[in-house]
């Protein structure tokens, strides 16, 4: 298994760091290793053994505040992508948070807008390490398989997944080929057979509404690939597993 990325979360109320924590998960499944702490002396500490390359921080915390913290982590590991996270807008906040280059969100911001956020943060990483970076690459690599392994149903198209992912396109295609062996199309393809023939066998449900079910738009073109791929169009597999299992 690919090593994770190290993300901290710092919020002296348990509900937001688990609500953002899920946010996260949810988003980028697999791709993470998540800290959750309601103080930033625990993750000062932290830092000094391990590399946290994204933290998310409230402001107001008992002891060492998140603008004092901010202050230390810029000072001590400027490598580090930092996003401080307010109950309300205070503009001498934003102002010297901008001047750090540090993610300001409020609060009461759609979970959409941290989706975005993080994933910027992770763009601008890859950006200042290089895009060859072997490590990075491969987290991220991992991350797309699972995201394809989940969202087979939604639009997988290259252009989608170099979105998500912050890539060129032609990047993307060129390092999941090396990654995995085969480009995007035929492993998406490959997710979508796997899903639509359990399917087949195993409910009733029309031919039509399966190829819509595992992300085709065109019934007539799922049938195309599934035929490609098994050499039986999906009325024929169904039939012939129906009958194979009327003789056991």
């Amino acid at each position: 298994m690919n090593e994770k990325i190290r993300l901290a979360i710092i919020d002296d109320e348990r509900h937001i760091t688990e609500h953002v924590r899920q946010v996260i998960e949810e988003h980028f499944a697999g791709l993470f290793d998540i800290m959750l702490s309601s103080d930033a002396e625990t993750v000062v500490e932290a830092l000094k053994h391990e590399e946290i390359p994204i933290i998310i921080s409230d402001i107001r915390m008992p002891n060492m505040d998140g603008i004092e913290f901010m202050r230390y982590v810029c000072e001590h590991y400027p490598d580090t992508k930092f996003l401080l996270l307010s109950a309300y807008p205070n503009f001498e906040y934003i102002y010297e948070a901008n001047r750090r280059n540090v993610k300001y969100l409020l609060k009461v911001e759609d979970d959409s807008v941290i989706v975005q956020t993080i994933a910027d943060m992770l763009s601008t990483n890859r950006r200042a390490e290089g895009v060859a970076s072997p490590g990075a690459n491969d987290r991220l690599m991992q991350f797309l398989i699972e995201y394809i392994d989940k969202h087979y149903n939604t639009d997988l198209s290259l252009e989608a997944l170099a979105q998500i992912v912050h890539f060129n396109p032609s990047y993307l295609s060129r390092i999941f080929k090396q990654y995995t062996g085969e480009n995007i199309f035929e492993y998406v393809n490959r997710v979508r057979m796997r899903e639509s023939k359990q399917l087949l066998e195993e409910t009733d449900f029309k031919v039509a509404e399966i190829s819509e079910m595992v992300g085709y738009k065109s019934a007539n073109y799922f049938c195309y690939v599934f035929k490609a791929c098994y050499g039986l169009s999906p009325q024929a597999w169904r039939k012939q597993f129906v009958l194979k299992r009327k003789d056991t």
